[in-house]
């Protein structure tokens, strides 16, 4: 997580997209608000339509 804040801060959207499945590939329990950074770095790069799907998860999960 301190690198995903790392990448954050320095707005690093490919890093981001890069690390997200990482984090997620740990088995471990992770915040829903880990899809909303993932498809707000999606939508910054020009993949609406995959930051979209994400996104909808994101509003899945939180009961939005």
């Amino acid at each position: 997580m301190t690198e995903l804040s790392r990448l954050r801060k320095i707005d690093d959207n490919g890093g981001i997209i890069e690390l997200i499945p990482r984090i997620r590939a740990l088995d471990i329990e992770i915040p829903d608000s880990l899809y909303f950074l993932e498809a707000r770095a999606l939508f910054r790069i020009g993949r609406a339509l995959t930051a979209r799907d994400q996104l909808v998860v994101y509003l899945a999960n939180t009961g939005r």
